[in-house]
């Protein structure tokens, strides 16, 4: 695997880590508890898609390989916090989580995809 797609997966991945931790700590804050979960579920669709933008951008020519090499590397992740969350959280929130990272980071890729084919 080249360089760009590796340096494009890591400061996609480490960017929605940073930003995800952020926005959670923010929320907790301005957000009620009923609404917490709901909130997170869309600000993390939100920041997954620029991070597929992002990893798409700087893989430049291997845009695909990077983004597919970013989404397994995600639900990996995701799927081991499913588990060790499996208890403490709601199963629907869980699951949510991990089934809209592969359809945000696909649509970020795509939307870097059309701005730069035009």
């Amino acid at each position: 695997m080249a360089r760009g797609v590796i340096f494009a997966v890591v400061a996609g991945y480490v960017t929605n880590a940073l930003l995800i931790a952020g926005t959670e700590q923010m929320l907790s804050r301005l957000v009620s508890p009923a609404r917490y979960r709901a909130a997170d579920v869309v600000t993390q669709c939100i920041i997954q898609i620029g991070c597929g933008y992002l990893c798409s951008r700087i893989a430049k020519a291997q845009r695909r390989t990077a983004t597919v090499v970013l989404i397994v590397v995600g639900l990996l992740i995701g799927s081991a916090s499913v588990v060790a969350s499996w208890r403490r959280e709601p199963h629907w929130y869980s699951i949510t989580l991990l089934c809209v990272y592969a359809p945000c980071i696909w649509l970020g890729h795509r939307l870097e995809q059309r701005s730069t084919s035009q």
